[in-house]
């Protein structure tokens, strides 16, 4: 068609086929119907962030005799984050309370007969290992009668305490250093039945810091390489506030320097914990742990 065309055009006038020619390329070059185009911008507001600490679990070591005296673990992992924004660093802190024995009341001689609860309240003395053994020295109980009494042999640090109590059923009973009994309600108790617990605690002192089992990964997208916190006070005892209380002075066990520890973070400090082999129970020893983390370095 165009060829057609343009011969139509060009036997006519030669001067009119290239201003055609011309007309026909410009109005190619624009499509129909086309509008200027305009410029704006879109803006991205970030609030800023926070440093935090979540996703920690419980640990427990790994199975040591008691003859060893010693055993060098992992702690408890988290997630530790900075989200600030600022590349101002951070340090972490450790802050425990004491490893505790909390056993259990288990029934030693008479006719089986149940405690309302196996547990022995909380222990508060010093002793790595301990225990109370209780003699029911009722002549005849019956199931309506509300009270029973007892007698009881505490043995702590080569002491022996004996003592006597009368114990309101259903209601836990006080011994001796925050251990309790609770005998059951609308239960008789034989004359002469014995009950007895095992308990101990380890020395404020007994958990100090061990880099060498301590791990740190990068979570996520994070960047790791140099941008990875370090761990810092190696051999430091973490020295615990009691049984049930934390330490007084957390210590520093890792730290991002300025310009790193940028993201999220699995972290898992390490510890070495110590105790006297001849003065524990091969029992389980439990403790608290406490992760604070603060604006640093």
């Amino acid at each position: 068609m165009d060829r057609s065309l343009g011969g139509v055009f060009w036997g006519r006038r030669r001067l009119l086929t290239g201003g055609a020619v011309l007309a026909l390329a410009a109005a190619a070059s624009i499509p129909l119907g086309a509008h200027a185009a305009t410029q704006s911008t879109a803006t991205l507001l970030l609030g800023g962030g926070g440093l935090s600490i979540s996703g920690m679990g419980a640990y427990t070591t790994a199975s040591t005799p008691a003859s060893n005296g010693t055993v060098s673990t992992p702690l408890n992992t988290a997630t530790w984050a900075d989200t600030t924004g600022s590349g101002a660093g951070w340090n972490g802190n450790l802050a425990v309370t004491q490893f505790i024995d909390q056993g259990t009341w288990s029934q030693t001689s008479g006719t089986t007969t149940a405690l309302a609860t196996t547990a022995s309240g909380a222990y508060t003395g010093t002793a790595g290992a301990g225990s109370i053994t209780v003699t029911v020295t009722q002549a005849l109980d019956t199931i309506l009668a509300t009270t029973l009494t007892i007698s009881y042999s505490d043995s702590e640090n080569g002491t022996v305490t004996n003592g006597t109590a009368t114990a309101t059923k259903g209601s836990a009973t006080t011994l001796v250093n925050g251990m309790t009994i609770k005998f059951a309600a609308l239960t008789a108790y034989p004359q002469n039945a014995t009950y007895q617990v095992k308990f101990g605690i380890l020395p404020t002192t007994a958990l100090a810091l061990d880099t060498a089992q301590a791990t740190v990964s990068a979570a996520g997208t994070t960047q790791g390489g140099s941008n990875l916190p370090a761990f810092i006070n190696n051999g430091t005892t973490v020295t615990a506030g009691g049984p049930s209380t934390f330490s007084a002075t957390p210590i520093k066990f890792v730290s991002a320097a300025a310009g790193t520890g940028i993201g999220s973070f699995s972290v898992a400090g390490g510890a070495t914990i110590t105790w006297d082999p001849n003065n524990v129970w091969q029992a389980s020893y439990t403790a608290s742990v406490q992760y604070n983390i603060v604006s640093g370095p």
